[in-house]
């Protein structure tokens, strides 16, 4: 279901908001990340590794492993909150779809900057270091893990406490296998003899985890922690959208302009992921002031519903290894078609990898194939799914009626 997006000062007028709340850009830095955290099972634990290492008291080397959208990100960017509170530096580095010598040049050069004293953060490939490096001898350092792992040590001792914080390592996995192992060696150099006062921290999917405990034992051995993310309870998403509404409010004092039943409903609708739970409730919003009302209530999500629940419902029954790529296709691709690598990407997963899992789908009758290989979901299937419901739904007992004689 598309929804039109309303005037900024529709929401202020209908529901006393800056803003719709849950807009995927709402947070914007490490500062807001933080006001907005809503600590799940295992967090309080994080922190308290985060904090002794800020102390000087300790290191910290920890893996961030969940679905897309679990929150892996919103976490990294709770640490970095912390460490430049406590007037440290963080290394953030988004790892790009790219070439091996491509990703490792970016790492070498942002590391280097960091030791200058620029003031670096990079997200998918952008590089803040101007100062050119000869060829020959950033040839020499991307050669040696040993040589990466000390200049990337060297930058975060000189700033500690500090941090060196990977995303998106998904795509450091495809790498060919020789930068593959410099990559992951590298890591391995800095976690194996860094000193108090510093964190690595690695945030991915659990499958992308499980490649690299297959692949790189001597590195995820040394991990001090894996943090696994759970699904949001209804009460975490209900804190969760209180404080989204609270930070945008116009009068912190206001009633909350969402009802705690659509809250739960939707989060139970999309089992407990939280970037599919705003998503959801972002255009619940939308449609709310496009309806002239001052409530989220279950008549607007109902609304909605009509065409997404069926489609949701479907995904939920499927066996829990499709559910993944199902909800994908469902969320991210309104039902598809879409094609492999697009998949692959919004999966965090290898395209050649992919395509089986999506033909072993195909045959299993729950996805289709166009003519040009796209995958899809569909329509009817929601349809059929709809109508089971509605059959379940009606009454097993029927007016009998018996003649009666005219005499």
């Amino acid at each position: 279901m598309s929804i039109s997006t309303p005037p900024i000062r529709a929401y202020e007028k209908l529901l006393g908001l800056k803003r719709n709340p849950f807009k995927t850009l709402s947070i914007i830095s490490p500062e807001e990340a933080s006001a907005l955290f809503v600590k799940q099972e295992g967090d309080g634990l994080l922190l308290a590794m985060v904090a002794e290492t800020i102390a000087g008291s300790g290191s910290a080397f920890i893996a961030l492993t969940g679905p897309k959208g679990s929150g892996r990100t919103h976490r990294l960017m709770v640490i970095e909150d912390s460490i430049e509170r406590a007037g440290g530096k963080v290394l953030y580095f988004d790892v790009a779809m790219a070439s091996g010598p491509d990703i490792l040049d970016r790492l070498i050069k942002t590391a280097m900057s960091l030791s200058a004293g620029i003031a670096v953060k990079i997200k998918r490939g952008l590089l803040g270091y101007t100062e050119t490096i000869p060829e020959e001898e950033l040839e020499e350092i991307r050669s040696s893990p040993v040589k990466i792992g000390d200049i990337i040590l060297d930058a975060l001792e000189k700033h500690r406490p500090a941090a060196i914080l990977l995303d998106g390592l998904h795509n450091a996995i495809q790498m060919g296998e020789y930068w593959r192992f410099i990559f992951f060696e590298a890591i391995r150099e800095i976690v194996s003899s860094m000193p108090e006062g510093i964190v690595v921290a690695m945030a991915m999917s659990n499958g992308t985890y499980e490649k690299i405990d297959e692949s790189f034992p001597a590195l995820s051995s040394r991990l001090h922690h894996r943090f696994l993310i759970h699904p949001l309870t209804n009460e975490e998403a209900l804190m969760l959208v209180e404080r989204r509404v609270r930070a945008y409010q116009v009068h912190r004092s206001a009633q909350m302009p969402i009802e705690e039943e659509v809250v739960v409903r939707a989060n139970e609708l999309i089992e407990g992921n939280p970037r599919r739970l705003l998503k959801l409730l972002s255009r619940a919003v939308d449609l709310t002031v496009l309806l002239g009302k001052r409530m989220v209530d279950m008549e607007v999500l109902g609304s909605m519903l009509k065409v997404d629940e069926p489609k949701f419902e479907y995904v939920k029954k499927a066996v829990d290894k499709y559910k993944d790529e199902l909800f994908v296709l469902v969320d991210e691709f309104d039902g598809g078609p879409a094609e492999l690598e697009a998949i692959a990407e919004a999966m965090e997963a290898i395209p050649s990898e992919e395509r089986v899992k999506l033909e072993a789908m195909v045959i299993a009758g729950l996805i289709e194939k166009d003519s040009a290989g796209r995958y899809y979901v569909p329509p009817d299937r929601f349809l059929k799914e709809r109508e089971e419901k509605e059959e379940l739904t009606k009454p097993k007992w029927k007016l009998r009626f018996r003649r009666r004689k005219i005499r």
